[in-house]
């Protein structure tokens, strides 16, 4: 998959994968034979093409967002917007083959190739422009960072609204929205971690803080959260 990959997403793909890989010895016993030695590798395989796919959507969602957000991205958004719809929609459509495989190794194999293939058009694209890319880039490793803290550290989120100046009802505003999207605590950390609804509920909160903020309130937060 020649993929436009975001380094916070690869590293979530590497620790995902890295938990999936404990989970599996976790649970081995006696050495399995062949066949179903064959069968772990198959269904190792086809998870891992459904994390690539999870992940490949999610990163269509903060592109799009990135492409949204940022007004010099303009003319590339024009052009941006209806690949990532084609994107959007072939991975979906790889990932419920891919689901409803049942184990036919046919059907997977060209399940996993439409996953792998599916964001070749907006790689060829990033690829020959590279000054949008690194813009995307750029705003999408922010908002990863943005909704890092708001689901992980709330405290240090709402400390840098009040660095760059978020106060009085617009920070008790935030406060409240922060508290709300941070996700309850699991007896899993791994769990916690890799919840989409989470995710959803921080970028919800994330985008109703900003719309309390005024553009000078904007760029600082920008430069805080490129400065960790």
């Amino acid at each position: 998959m020649r993929r436009f990959a975001h380094s916070t997403i690869l590293a979530l793909l590497v620790l995902l994968v890295g938990v999936q890989a404990s989970s599996a010895l976790a649970k081995k016993g006696k050495p399995a034979d062949d066949t179903q030695s064959a069968s772990s590798a198959s269904n190792t395989d086809t998870a891992k093409a459904e994390l690539r796919a999870t992940l490949a959507l999610a990163n269509v969602k903060l592109s799009r967002l990135a492409l949204t957000e940022d007004s010099s991205l303009s003319d590339a958004k024009d052009t941006l917007s209806p690949i990532y719809d084609r994107q959007e929609s072939a991975t979906k459509s790889a990932l419920d083959k891919l689901r409803s495989a049942a184990g036919d190794k046919a059907k997977i194999a060209s399940a996993v190739a439409a996953i792998d293939a599916a964001d070749d058009e907006s790689a060829r694209y990033l690829k020959a422009n590279p000054v949008p890319a690194d813009k995307i880039t750029r705003r999408v490793t922010l908002m990863n960072a943005e909704i890092g803290q708001i689901t992980k550290s709330p405290d240090a989120y709402l400390a840098t609204l009040e660095k760059v100046g978020v106060t009085g009802d617009a920070f008790a505003k935030a406060k409240s929205l922060v508290k709300d999207a941070a996700p309850k605590k699991s007896p899993t950390t791994d769990a916690a971690k890799s919840n989409p609804d989470s995710t959803d509920a921080a970028m919800t909160a994330r985008a109703q803080i900003h719309q309390l903020m005024s553009p000078r309130q904007l760029k600082a937060l920008d430069a805080q959260l490129a400065a960790h």
